[in-house]
């Protein structure tokens, strides 16, 4: 079986790195709060850094073994003990069936987490194990853990190599006061330069506002142009906003998706990398030209076919999507196919007049890139039956297809790890 929780804590949940891809729909990400803890204690029993964990906030829950399993607890000390003795963070640990694992307190640190060899019979909703509590999605029952509920474990273990050797040294939770590494922006300009001095040189104390959403923090008020208040824009983990009323609020894993309110964020000694289809227009490059560089990413080789027809780099793209959107987002290959239209026009008007503020431009075209189109879109359900000649001539793909259907597949063990070609057929080296 796995575990049973006899008392659920103050909050217990199941999170792993976070739900990633549907921010545009208005699920947060979640996941962790302390991602190098959850990484930590996953690496230690063996798992991938992705793999689901439970996190405790404060008030640890008590579950009792009925299963052997090796597990790490890692975060802050809330004081973990097994059958009343006390259990060693950052090390792997063999836990017997009819063994009960609690919690006793908070001596350092909020939160901790607990990693299972194998990992939890958790299900994957969109993509993540994550717990979204809001939403009530993912996780178990997307609630917190309470007394009564029972989590099988997928792959107990009852041995791994080197289990002396998994142990990790002991960090620090228990520092009174914390320096935060800030880069000004987006909405810089909307604070006066009293407002931004107060701010960069002011201490803040964490207030009772303080949850997986966001920590609101007491201290001296950051003075505003105007107001606080803006189009609501996305919002990223440790971006703080700034309500008018000038006390800033540090947002965490379960944000709103967007806000309206001005925002500072980041880190001002790090080399920042600003991902985005919009990084090279002048109303944001412009502001951070002469101590950035631009790079444009994008496939540019043309295709030529044997009746010397030309495939161009757009074409390209849409069999990458129609992989990508079908296994990732459900997408049928005509949603995506009209979806693209609407991208290739928003980047012939938005995108390509700005390329060439970049220093750098790389193609991202691969030779082998056909062959691996081929395989994976044989194996789209319906794709020869969807993919008429009618709905090719209508939408531009006939020569993108004759090229696709004239080669042979390529299996996908022979694509490297890191090639860009796995972010859309899967099993790349990256998280996306």
């Amino acid at each position: 079986m796995g575990i049973q929780i006899i008392n659920g804590g103050f909050l217990t949940t199941i999170q792993d790195m976070g739900r990633y891809g549907y921010q545009e729909t208005g699920m947060s990400v979640s996941g962790v709060m302390d991602t190098r803890a959850a990484s930590l204690a996953n690496i230690l029993v063996g798992n991938d850094t992705n793999e689901a964990v439970i996190e405790i906030t404060m008030m640890g829950p008590t579950m009792k073994f009925t299963e052997d399993e090796i597990i790490a607890v890692t975060g802050g000390d809330l004081g973990a003990k097994i059958d009343g003795k006390p259990v060693e963070r950052y090390r792997a640990v063999l836990v017997k069936a009819g063994q009960t694992l609690s919690f006793m307190g908070m001596y350092g640190g909020s939160r901790a987490y607990i990693a299972f060899a194998g990992g939890l019979d958790i299900p994957v909703v969109m993509g993540s194990r994550s717990t979204n509590l809001k939403s009530r999605v993912g996780g178990y029952e997307g609630r917190k853990l309470g007394t009564g509920d029972e989590i099988a474990f997928r792959a107990p273990a009852s041995w791994l190599p080197h289990m002396a050797e998994r142990v990790y040294g002991l960090p620090s939770y228990g520092a009174k006061e914390w320096t935060l590494r800030v880069v000004m922006g987006p909405q810089d300009d909307c604070f006066t330069d009293k407002g931004i001095n107060t701010f960069l040189n002011s201490t803040y104390t964490i207030s009772n506002e303080y949850d997986r959403m966001g920590c609101r923090m007491d201290g001296p008020v950051i003075e505003h142009v105007t107001d606080g208040n803006i189009i609501s824009d996305g919002i990223a983990f440790g971006a703080i906003q700034v309500p008018t009323e000038g006390k800033p609020i540090i947002m965490m894993a379960d944000r709103q998706t967007t806000g309206g309110y001005t925002k500072m964020q980041g880190y001002t000694d790090a080399v920042i990398i600003a991902e985005g289809i919009h990084m090279l227009n002048p109303l944001i490059f412009d502001k951070i030209r002469g101590v950035a560089n631009g790079v444009y990413v994008a496939p540019r080789t043309r295709i030529i076919t044997n009746d010397d027809k030309i495939v161009r780099p757009e074409q390209l793209r849409v069999a990458r999507r129609m992989i990508r959107d079908y296994n990732t987002r459900g997408h049928s290959i005509a949603q995506t196919v009209e979806r693209s239209e609407s991208v290739d026009r928003g980047e012939i008007n938005y995108i390509q007049p700005y390329k060439e503020n970049a220093a750098i431009h790389i193609d991202t075209f691969h030779d082998y890139e056909p062959c691996i189109l081929a395989k994976y879109l044989s194996e789209i359900p319906c794709f020869r039956d969807e993919m008429t000649p009618e709905f090719l001539e209508s939408h531009g793909l006939t020569d993108l297809m004759k090229v696709v259907r004239g080669v042979p597949p390529l299996h996908c063990p022979y694509v490297p790890q890191n090639s860009l070609v796995r972010e859309f057929v899967g099993g790349s080296c990256y998280e996306y």
